[in-house]
């Protein structure tokens, strides 16, 4: 193939590599969209997100605007690179044969990418564990001592609660939890449930899930009302997150209290949510 002939083919490189990622970007989030009508329920206010509508194409459209451009970039890269090193081999036909599929993975990878992480994100589950704490179903508790929690539902606003015998701060916002120790030191605790949904309200309890050993924090974050979702975290007594988990929420209101357990020096964590849930420490001592 002579050079005349050679460089047109090198041509459509770039434009091959600038549709498939267009194509690639739509369809991730044409996944999203039809991932949240599947796994999200909507908003209370959802009525309200025609407001907010132009701002959020322009948004999509701005980031596959961008896609385009970077897949035309790396497309001028790669055809100048197969250009100075005179690949003749390149046929315009296997060009356009490769461009092709190139477009077709690009828009099912993407496609998939974004409906999954919707699932993902959506989805009751363990999110995370050190596997220090195992959860069972309670048929017949034994209650020895309880002790009850209540929520906290004003964001932005710092509320005192007890942990190990001191009083730290617990404030969240939409969609960051944070535990302080005084206004001068930096967080403790921080923990963005951004991905997940914005926060309702938060209920504390501190449970001494091994013996003579501090106390653990557990919080219960209750994610939007419509969601119907709540987030489960637990954390060591030095600030450590050692335990997340999503539930579906299935009665109006989650019962969460800490309960000695019979002839031993340690707690569980009971969590009543339609049936009756224990989270305990896996090794006694």
């Amino acid at each position: 193939m002579s050079e005349e002939n050679h460089t047109p083919t090198i041509c459509v490189i770039p434009l091959l590599f600038m549709v498939a990622s267009v194509l690639g970007a739509i369809s991730y989030y044409l996944g999203i969209y039809f991932g949240e009508k599947i796994f999200v329920n909507p908003s209370s206010t959802a009525a309200l997100n025609i407001f907010v509508l132009p701002i959020t194409i322009g948004l999509v459209l701005s980031k596959i605007i961008k896609a385009g451009i970077i897949g035309l970039l790396l497309g001028s890269v790669i055809g100048s690179l197969m250009y100075l090193l005179r690949l003749k081999t390149i046929f315009y036909k296997m060009v356009i044969y490769t461009g092709i599929i190139l477009v077709i993975i690009a828009m099912l990878f993407g496609g998939a990418f974004g409906f999954l992480k919707v699932k993902k994100y959506n989805t009751p589950g363990i999110i995370y564990t050190n596997s220090d704490i195992l959860k069972t179903i309670v048929t017949a508790p034994k209650i020895i001592k309880n002790s009850m929690s209540i929520p906290f539902k004003n964001r932005n606003r710092e509320q005192l609660i007890r942990w190990n015998g001191k009083e730290v701060r617990l404030s969240f916002d939409s969609n960051i939890i944070k535990i302080k120790t005084d206004d001068k030191k930096g967080a403790i605790v921080e923990t963005s449930l951004e991905k997940y949904d914005y926060i309702s309200e938060i209920t504390p309890v501190e449970v001494r899930f091994f013996q003579n050993d501090e106390n653990y924090l557990v919080l219960l974050a209750d994610l939007r009302a419509t969601s119907w979702h709540v987030m489960l975290l637990i954390y060591s007594p030095q600030g450590q997150l050692i335990y997340q988990e999503m539930l579906e929420r299935k009665q109006s209101t989650i019962q969460l209290s800490a309960n000695t357990l019979e002839g031993e020096n340690r707690e569980e964590l009971l969590l009543e949510n339609d049936s009756l849930f224990s989270y305990s420490s896996k090794v006694t001592e």
